[in-house]
Formats: C-alpha cells, sequence, structure tokens
C-alpha cells in the first residue's frame, strides 16, 4: 500500500484513533459492578509485595496486584478499579502502532493501531480490572523489541540501538513471566526466535544476546521459585477442566473473530445466540482463508523479507492450540481471555495483506477491514455480561430487616457483593467455604469499614480464627445468595447443612436472568424457632447487637 504519510499527519490519526479507543474503553466502564474475579483482586492486592513475589499467594503473580495496591484501595470506584486496565490496553494501541510501523511502514502501523483500537475482546478485557491488559502490553513489548532489535541488526545499527531493542525484548518478558504464568509460552516461543536468530548471524552479536538471556534468567529466579511453592500446595488452576474441541473452536472465535456478530442483544433476545455463533464462525473463517489465497503472493513476499514478522505472526497462531493441547497431558490451562496476547498476530496478518494490495483497494480493505471490527464492538456492547452484584445488593436493600442475616456462597465472591453496597443492612454476614465452615465477616452488609482488611485476614488464617455464637429468633430470616454455587460444591453442601434444619423450603426471592452460567440467586429462609449458629469469626470483636 504505497501511503505516503508525515510524521504530523501519522501522529494526527494515531490520537484520534487512541480517542476512539478510549471511549470504547470507558463508555461502558461502570455499567456493570465488579465480579467476583475483579472483587477477589481488591483482597489480593493487600498481600505485602514481597510476600506476593516469593510465596504462592495466588496463581496469578504479583505485578498487576502491585499495582493495584500502589494506585487504589478496596474502597475505590469501579472506574477507578477498572482503569489500570484501560491504560495499558491503550498503551497496546500505541505499541500496536509502533510494531506495524516496523514492519509495514506508517500506514501499516496506523492500520494495525486502529485494529487493536477497535477489536472486541480487546476491548472487554480492557475493562476488567484483572491481569490480562497488562499481559497483552508486556508480551507485546516484547514482540516489538524482538522485530526492533532484528531491524537494527539489519540495518547494522551501533551496539546501543541493538542494546535498546534487547532491553525491551528482556523487559517485556520478565514482567510478563510476572505478570501471569501464560506468559512462559510466549517467553519459550520469543526466545527461541531470538536464540536461532542469533545462530544465524555473526558470532560478533552473540554475546550481547547471551547477555539478554543470563540477565532474564538471572531476573526469573524468585518467579520460578514461586512456582515450584505453588506446585506443591496443589492449588494451581486445579478449577480448570480441559477444553473440548468444539469448546476451544467456540472460545478462540470469541477472542479472534467479530463477536458482535452473534452474541448481541438481537440474537440473545430470540435466544439464538449459539445459532448465530455456528453460523458465523465458519463464515468468518471462510472469509480469513479466502484473505489468506488471495494475499498468498503478498504473504510470500513478507515471509522472504521479514521472516521474524511471519515467523512471529505463525507463532500466534499456533499457541493458542498449543496452549489447550497441554491440558490432555498435564493440568489443564487454556481460557480466553489467557490466548488475548495473540492478537497482535492476527492484526499483523490482517495488516500485511491489506499493505500488500493496490493503493484503492489497500484503502478500501483498510476501512471495511476497521469497520467490521467496529461494528461488532458496537453491536456487543464493549463489555460482556457480568455477575449483576448491583442487582443483587439492591435487591436485598429493599427486602433485607434490620435484623435478618444474609448468609454467601462461595465466600470468595464476598468482595464482590460487599464492592457494590451501597447502605449497611441487616444484622450479620456469613460466608460458606469449602472446608466445611461459616465465617461471620460484618455485622450487616455494608456496615464495616475494614471489611477488606478482615476478609483477607480470615481468609488467609483459617485455622487461627475463633468460634462465636449466633442466636436467632422467631420472625428473623436469612437470605441465602449463591453465586457461583451450586448443588454439589462443598460450598452449597455447607450453607444447606446450617439453614437447611431451619427452613426445608425456602422461597426463592429473586435471580438474575444471564446469559451465561454466571447467574445470581437470592433465597429467602424464614426463621420459625429459636437457634444458634456457630461460626468461625471473621470480625475482630465479637458481634454485638
Amino acid at each position: 500500500m504505497p501511503i505516503e504519510l508525515s510524521k504530523t499527519k501519522s501522529a494526527s490519526i494515531l490520537m484520534a484513533i487512541l480517542a476512539v479507543g478510549a471511549v470504547l474503553r470507558l463508555y461502558a466502564i461502570d455499567t456493570q459492578a465488579l465480579w467476583s474475579d475483579e472483587g477477589q483482586t481488591l483482597t489480593l492486592s493487600l498481600w505485602p509485595v514481597m510476600d506476593m513475589i516469593t510465596k504462592p499467594t495466588d496463581p496469578t503473580p504479583f505485578l498487576y496486584y502491585a499495582l493495584h495496591q500502589l494506585f487504589l484501595t478496596p474502597e475505590s470506584s469501579v472506574a477507578a478499579v477498572r482503569s489500570i486496565s484501560v491504560i495499558f490496553g491503550l498503551a497496546q494501541v500505541v505499541l500496536m502502532f509502533g510494531l506495524g510501523r516496523l514492519c509495514f511502514g506508517r500506514a501499516g502501523g496506523l492500520l494495525a493501531a486502529a485494529l487493536m483500537a477497535v477489536w472486541s475482546s480487546h476491548v472487554d478485557y480492557s475493562m476488567e480490572a484483572r491481569a490480562y491488559a497488562l499481559l497483552g502490553f508486556l508480551i507485546l513489548l516484547a514482540f516489538y523489541g524482538l522485530i526492533l532489535y532484528v531491524r537494527r541488526i539489519g540495518e547494522a545499527a551501533p551496539l546501543s540501538p541493538r542494546l535498546l531493542a534487547l532491553a525491551l525484548f528482556a523487559v517485556g518478558n520478565v514482567l510478563s513471566f510476572y505478570t501471569h504464568v501464560i506468559a512462559a509460552f510466549s517467553i519459550a516461543f520469543t526466545g527461541a526466535l531470538l536464540f536461532g536468530f542469533a545462530l544465524l548471524h555473526p558470532r560478533r552479536y552473540w554475546p550481547e544476546v547471551a547477555i539478554t538471556f543470563a540477565v532474564m534468567a538471572l531476573l526469573a529466579v524468585p518467579g520460578v521459585l514461586r512456582i515450584l511453592a505453588q506446585v506443591e500446595t496443589g492449588h494451581e488452576f486445579n478449577w480448570l477442566v480441559q477444553a473440548s474441541p468444539m469448546t476451544f473452536v467456540s472460545t478462540a472465535a470469541d477472542m479472534f473473530f467479530p463477536i458482535g456478530f452473534w452474541d448481541n442483544p438481537l440474537t440473545n433476545g430470540l435466544d439464538m445466540r449459539l445459532d448465530a455463533k455456528f453460523v458465523a464462525i465458519p463464515v468468518f473463517a471462510l472469509l480469513l482463508a479466502v484473505s489468506l489465497w488471495f494475499g498468498r503472493a503478498t504473504l510470500s513476499k513478507v515471509a522472504r523479507e521479514q521472516p521474524m514478522a511471519a515467523l512471529l505472526v505463525l507463532g500466534c497462531a499456533v499457541l493458542p492450540a498449543a496452549i489447550w493441547l497441554v491440558g490432555y497431558v498435564g493440568r489443564p490451562i487454556f481460557l480466553g481471555r489467557v490466548i488475548l496476547f495473540c492478537i497482535p498476530g492476527l492484526i499483523l496478518l490482517l495488516v500485511a495483506i491489506i499493505v500488500g494490495q493496490p493503493r484503492q483497494r489497500a484503502m478500501v480493505l483498510s476501512v471495511a477491514t476497521v469497520g467490521l471490527w467496529l461494528a461488532s464492538t458496537l453491536m456487543f456492547g464493549m463489555m460482556r455480561e457480568k455477575q449483576d452484584w448491583r442487582g443483587a445488593n439492591g435487591f436485598l436493600a429493599a427486602s433485607v430487616a434490620s435484623d435478618d442475616i444474609v448468609a454467601l456462597c462461595p465466600d470468595f465472591e464476598y468482595p464482590a457483593l460487599r464492592h457494590a453496597a451501597s447502605e449497611p443492612l441487616g444484622r450479620a454476614v456469613l460466608l460458606a467455604d469449602d472446608k466445611g465452615a461459616v465465617t461471620l465477616i460484618e455485622a450487616g452488609l455494608g456496615a464495616s469499614q475494614t471489611w477488606a482488611a478482615d476478609y483477607f485476614v480470615a481468609s488467609q488464617r483459617y485455622d487461627d480464627r475463633p468460634t462465636v455464637t449466633l442466636d436467632i429468633q422467631p420472625g428473623q430470616s436469612i437470605w441465602r445468595v449463591d453465586g457461583i454455587c451450586w448443588e454439589g460444591l462443598a460450598e452449597y453442601a455447607t450453607l444447606d447443612r446450617l439453614l437447611a434444619p431451619i427452613d426445608p423450603a425456602p422461597s426463592t426471592e429473586w435471580s438474575q436472568k444471564a446469559k451465561y452460567e454466571d447467574h445470581i440467586l437470592i433465597r429467602r429462609y424464614r426463621v420459625t424457632q429459636p437457634a444458634s449458629l456457630t461460626l468461625r469469626q471473621g470480625l475482630d470483636a465479637g458481634l454485638q447487637r
């Protein structure tokens, strides 16, 4: 695509792309409450940073939690809690421009940035208070450093520019390792590419590459030790099940194809989301195959002239399958969000096809491709449906009497429920866990100013907590809130054992009408006889009401 753009014009267009990306990521940021995993971020961030680095505090390493601890608190607003991901999501747009420019010039860089700005799944996860936007930025930084180093070698650049490129490669890889364990796949892949590249070039470049690997290995030692400690606990990703081939295809399509064409208000309203999806997937796969066929000459030229970029695209296509297949021989680790870092590979592939076309056709294809993903994002609604903790809190606030009790299952959803609470209600909050116990965590939902610290201590010091007796009287009610909790789980059985003797036939009072599985159900247990409940005490003081 022989389109010449000045630096000033490129900068102006890039700013406009960033503005669109920011609008898409900010418009819906506060439309839904934090869901359970986002809520856990609020309390996991209370760990001392050194403990997060050296101890198996969570399957996800420390970096995102440390940033959260530095800038935010458990009382921060929903928008603020999600702001770190927004920042790094937009930073990826800028970095995607840089990578696209390295490979295909300024016009290619702008097209790459525009696609990243409107990419449906990327927009969605750029508004989630979790590590995936940060992870994507850091892995993309490593990609950029690798391609930049190759470019510097090709230009016979002096040592300083080469070392800068290697530093970007090393920083991106090391910090991604401390952001999410899935980064090991990207690190191994990009490391192999750099190693192979060095072997094919004069030996004078070997020392700088060797030093880069040595520094990366040294910096990774604390993280490796933490992973080994994590493995010994037996808790790493132990809740995942291996995805079937159909689930793999469906999940990958959600990440890489324009999801809004099958997941939108119309298809959901007609209960046709899955039907539309399994029509759309073959259609978009066929469009991609046709694009590859007609762009084969261009792609062949790119592969000859920029083999490292071609290998990077190939790796991004293969790694999702590799991550999925690992589950058949080891512990399952495949989820849609863990393959988000491969989006830049598909973007580079699309840009490579488009920029090789004649000018007029390239411009039409650019507008059509960006428009396709923008339409998808607008139809999808920017943010996928999450647990409706605001709705649950609203119902409880209208229904719970001052002496009633709220019981939540499972306990790890408490931070999300609590963060959405707008006013104190009820007498006590009970949490059911998978160890067969129920914890008294708060004297009324929304009543404690130290709820996050109390929950953090109670959840980390399970065996050290004393017990407390809670007396209940006829006329009171216990409102059971089930989130990701269903019959057959230990937490579910724990609450059944506690509450079934009080009211064997509770009434269903409210439920979330969710299109996904993570719905919320609230039931009411009416107390008809005096009783006493023995609970773990998650409060510093006893219940005084």
